[in-house]
């Protein structure tokens, strides 16, 4: 069976390049923050479901957009990436459209600092932006 292929991009804000943008979800009572992404599309490359799902989901346009790691998972291969955010407008995406109160998601901006006190899905980007603090 093939793998999914998706895209996840880590977002600093052009204000504070101390904070990242992430994605709130409150799903049937379970609250979380997940960093901004989603699957690659047929014909699309991981880098263009990068920039396709920041302007869905976070209504921003990308420079400095570069691979940090792939991490490859049971059922999903999915592409890292980091990037500055360049113009911010209103969110795109299909999701939007299927809001309500028990099933909804907002965007935060976060001091890449205070991650660690966050419940980040999945666990392993605690790490991979705990390495990006270092650099």
């Amino acid at each position: 069976m093939e793998k999914r292929k998706s895209s996840r991009v880590i977002v600093f804000s052009k204000e504070d390049n101390n904070k990242i943008y992430l994605i709130y979800r409150n799903k049937y009572g379970e609250k979380y923050y997940v960093v901004p992404g989603g699957g690659v599309e047929d014909n699309e490359s991981f880098e263009e479901a990068a920039i396709r799902e920041s302007m869905e989901e976070l209504g921003t346009s990308l420079y400095n957009l570069k691979e940090i790691t792939k991490v490859e998972l049971d059922n999903d291969i999915c592409s890292i990436f980091t990037a500055n955010e360049l113009n911010k407008f209103e969110p795109t995406g299909e999701e939007l459209k299927n809001l309500d109160p028990n099933n909804y998601y907002e965007v935060q901006l976060h001091n890449i600092t205070d991650i660690g006190k966050l419940n980040l899905k999945p666990d392993f980007y605690q790490s991979i932006i705990s390495e990006l603090i270092e650099e």
